[in-house]
C-alpha cells in the first residue's frame, strides 16, 4: 500500500481514502497546499467521489498546489499560467448569470454593486480553459488604459461532477 504523499514524504492524513467515506459530503473545497493532503489512495477515491457520485471540488484562491501536479490536472478546469498581481473587481460573466449562481440571493452582472465592492489583489492567470469549463466570474482590472482580464470562477463537470 503506497502512502506516500504525491509530494512530500510526510503523510497528514486528512482526505478519507475511499470513495465511500467522501460521499458523506457534497463538496471538497482545496486551498493552498492541497498536496499535502492527498495520497495515491485518495485521489483515486476524490475522482471517483466526482465522477461517478456527483461530488463537487472547488479549488479556492487559485492554484491550489505549487510546482506541478500531473496527477490533479484531469480535475482542473483550466492549466495554470503565472500568478496575476495586478489589482481587479470582481465581475460575474454572462454564463455565470445564466447558470443562476447570481440568482435571487446576488445581484446581476449588470448591477453596479459589483463595482463598489473592494479591489482583490491575488489571482491566477489561465493559460487554457479546458473544453467544456465556463469561466462564470472574472476579474477585471484597468491598466495603462487596456483592460485585461482573468477567470476567478470556473465551472467544468466530470462525470457527474463538478
Amino acid at each position: 500500500m503506497d502512502t506516500k504523499l504525491l509530494s512530500t514524504n510526510q503523510t497528514c492524513r486528512v482526505l478519507p481514502d475511499s470513495a465511500e467515506a467522501l460521499a458523506r459530503y457534497d463538496l471538497i473545497v482545496a486551498g493552498k497546499g492541497f498536496e499535502y493532503f492527498l495520497t495515491r489512495e485518495n485521489l483515486g477515491a476524490l475522482k471517483e467521489f466526482l465522477r461517478e457520485r456527483g461530488g463537487g471540488l472547488i479549488f479556492t484562491r487559485g492554484k491550489p498546489y505549487a510546482g506541478e501536479q500531473p496527477e490533479l490536472e484531469p480535475l482542473e478546469p483550466l492549466s495554470w499560467g503565472p500568478e496575476w498581481s495586478q489589482s481587479y473587481i470582481w465581475q460575474p460573466t454572462p454564463a455565470g448569470e445564466a447558470s443562476g449562481l447570481f440568482g435571487e440571493r446576488l445581484p446581476g452582472r449588470n448591477d453596479p454593486v459589483w463595482a463598489r465592492l473592494p479591489e482583490l489583489s491575488h489571482a491566477w492567470q489561465a493559460t487554457r480553459p479546458k473544453l467544456f469549463a465556463q469561466v462564470l466570474a472574472e476579474g477585471v482590472s484597468v491598466a495603462g488604459g487596456r483592460t485585461n482580464r482573468v477567470p476567478v470562477v470556473v465551472a467544468q463537470r466530470f462525470g457527474k461532477g463538478q
